[in-house]
């Protein structure tokens, strides 16, 4: 299912899950934030059904926590999304080493490391992104 199908069936759809993916490893040093901290994550999201973050449909699912939903028994429709096109990323190496399944080298966050330090008060919020002029945030 596309996100324009499940625009157009919004209306028979209980809600969307979202997957969470772990990630840990060996930290990099001289990180400025987790994004750069951690690089490396679990080759595979965490278990369908345990771990996944809703989106519910208010006026068609049912129970409701901050892992899961329930439909109310009325046909509606599930809607799961690939980690490809949006995942939750779940920094559990933060405290003490955790992931053993993080062998997988995952860098696409990396160009929004300037945005995120950019929210910092100490940065001014002048942004440098390479390539580009600086920006005011």
């Amino acid at each position: 299912i596309s996100l324009i199908s499940l625009q157009a069936e919004w209306d028979v759809t209980e809600g969307a899950l979202i997957r969470q993916v772990e990630f840990g490893g060996p930290p990099v040093t001289n990180a400025r934030s987790v994004i750069e901290k951690y690089i490396w994550r679990d080759k595979m999201p965490i278990k369908v059904g345990t771990y996944e973050f809703p989106l519910a449909q208010p006026w068609n699912c049912g129970l409701m926590n901050v892992v899961n939903f329930t439909g109310r028994g009325l046909g509606h429709k599930v809607f799961r999304f690939n980690i490809q096109t949006l995942r939750a990323d779940h920094y559990v190496d933060m405290f003490r080493p955790r992931c053993k399944g993080c062998t997988m080298r995952d860098v696409a966050k990396q160009p929004l490391v300037p945005l995120v330090i950019a929210q910092r008060p100490e940065t001014a919020y002048m942004v440098q992104v390479p390539g580009l002029p600086p920006q005011r945030w």
